[in-house]
């Protein structure tokens, strides 16, 4: 469906309409802000102390990366992959080896020893 521009005078008198209600609510916003900071018990003053510091903590600049950092992050892992995976074979190969020797023969065997 097209929409046809709308003729001048309407236009005005929605912009118009809606600049009306915007005044309207402002002032029924602005007046709950304040209830709120009442009730809230802070001073004012305090209040925009802390919401400074927030503004200033949120919109510091990141630090700086190498620009190989997320290469050395990624070798990293596969590292740590590794190292994982040949720890996990030398567990099961130990397992492996304390299965064998329990065994029946082998337990004969160690009692006889003893």
């Amino acid at each position: 469906m097209m929409h046809l521009p709308l003729p001048y005078h309407v236009a005005i008198e929605r912009l118009t309409f809606g600049i009306s209600v915007f005044h309207a609510f402002r002032h029924q916003w602005w007046k709950a802000a304040e209830d709120v900071l009442q009730e809230c018990g802070k001073p004012e003053a305090d209040l925009q102390a802390e919401w400074k510091v927030q503004v200033k903590a949120q919109t510091k600049p990141l630090p700086r990366q190498s620009r190989n950092a997320g290469k050395d992050a990624v070798e990293e892992l596969i590292q740590l992959r590794e190292t994982r995976d040949g720890l996990k074979k030398r567990q099961r190969d130990y397992d492996t080896l304390i299965e064998a020797e329990n065994t029946p023969a082998d337990k004969y065997k160690r009692q006889k020893q003893n």
